[in-house]
């Protein structure tokens, strides 16, 4: 293994197009383990790093959904996305 990979987190990567301006990004997750460190990162017309990112939070600390309570929801309503169309 090269030395510089040998530090690095797994990672998983997703754009969301928001197409309208005042909405909202609702984000659905459903963990293996809700115990575990995962970390979701958002970011605005460019891929998050843990260096670089808008918003972030762990994800055990995220509530629970209402209908089935299986997911973890994270709701950023449209003050925090600041009115903003396109990639996130």
């Amino acid at each position: 293994m090269a030395e510089g990979n040998r530090h690095r987190l797994p990672r998983m990567n997703h754009m969301v197009n928001i197409r309208k301006a005042d909405s909202e990004l609702y984000v659905e997750i459903l963990p293996d383990d809700v115990n575990a460190n995962l970390v979701l990162l958002l970011d605005f017309q460019r891929i998050p790093t843990h260096k670089q990112f808008k918003f972030g939070t762990m994800v055990k600390e995220l509530k629970d959904d209402e209908e089935s309570g299986k997911f973890k929801v994270w709701r950023l309503q449209d003050k925090e996305v600041q009115n903003r169309t396109g990639s996130w």
